[in-house]
């Protein structure tokens, strides 16, 4: 099976808000009833980074809200990802891709390992 973004990413708009963090029994929750991927390709970056390349945006989310609201939302996001993630329906499933810098040669070595592992074709690459 095939899924873009739209069944995973759903988590966010069901478990992440401004006022409380995610719980653990809502993610564990989610990965029993959504239909579970082949492949889920997580990209992600250390916090901060995200953080910074968030509010660099020309339109970040939640306009209209202070700052805190702002970043706790995006706190509350980052975590129940990684949560999602680590969670034992998905974990086997993940392929994770950290992000800190801008390294389009590492970025395009990871896509090959996708490209590849998806095509069935078994490869050893490095990515940095």
């Amino acid at each position: 099976m095939l899924v873009d973004e739209g069944t995973i990413h759903s988590a966010h708009y069901v478990l992440v808000h401004v006022n409380s963090a995610p719980r653990p029994r809502d993610i564990a929750a989610f990965c029993r009833l959504v239909p579970v991927p082949d492949l889920v390709v997580y990209v992600t970056a250390p916090l901060e980074r995200v953080l910074e390349r968030t509010f660099a945006r020309r339109d970040p989310p939640l306009r209209g809200r202070s700052r805190e609201e702002m970043e706790r939302f995006i706190r509350h996001a980052h975590t129940m990802f990684d949560q999602l993630m680590s969670d034992e329906t998905l974990s086997g499933r993940t392929l994770k891709v950290h992000t800190d810098k801008n390294d389009l040669g590492r970025y395009r070595c990871f896509a090959r390992t996708i490209v590849d592992a998806s095509s069935g074709e078994v490869r050893k690459t490095r990515c940095g």
